[in-house]
């Protein structure tokens, strides 16, 4: 396996075992229709290698058709020098793979808080029970 694809295949494959875990408290579960996925940006997981490793971690377990929606979080900041609430600067060079975070101040240059961005959190779950359809909701940590 592609070593670029290990941290987000270690990642969907806890997710995938915290997820069976909350299915299977149902009685009557007969399969995970759909896991919703919520990704802050400062998290550093990428979207298409989340979806290939989903697929297969998936396979001959409860979660073999479950579709994965990912929705990505911005990241928000706060500065309690000036008060600043709001998006986060990004350095760019050319070359470069990834936009870096600056983690000082948009406004006035000084420290900031991370308000949003950080979060990695299975929202909902969406099971097919016998006859029944329910919604269910779990967190994962990074």
């Amino acid at each position: 396996m592609d070593s670029g694809i290990l941290h987000e295949y270690a990642i969907i494959s806890e997710i995938v075992s915290t997820v069976i875990q909350e299915a299977e408290k149902h009685g009557r579960l007969l399969a995970v229709e759909e896991v919703l996925l919520e990704v802050g940006e400062l998290v550093f997981l990428n979207p298409e290698q989340l979806s290939f490793s989903f697929d297969v971690v998936k396979k001959d377990t409860v979660l073999e058709g479950a579709k994965l929606t990912i929705h990505a979080i911005k990241a928000r900041v706060h500065c309690t020098h000036c008060n600043y609430d709001g998006k986060m600067d990004y350095a760019e060079e050319e070359g470069w793979h990834y936009r870096l975070p600056v983690f000082t101040c948009p406004e006035c240059n000084m420290g900031i808080d991370i308000v949003e961005g950080k979060e990695c959190i299975v929202k909902t779950i969406r099971l097919i029970l016998d006859d029944d359809i329910s919604e269910e909701g779990g967190t994962c940590s990074n």
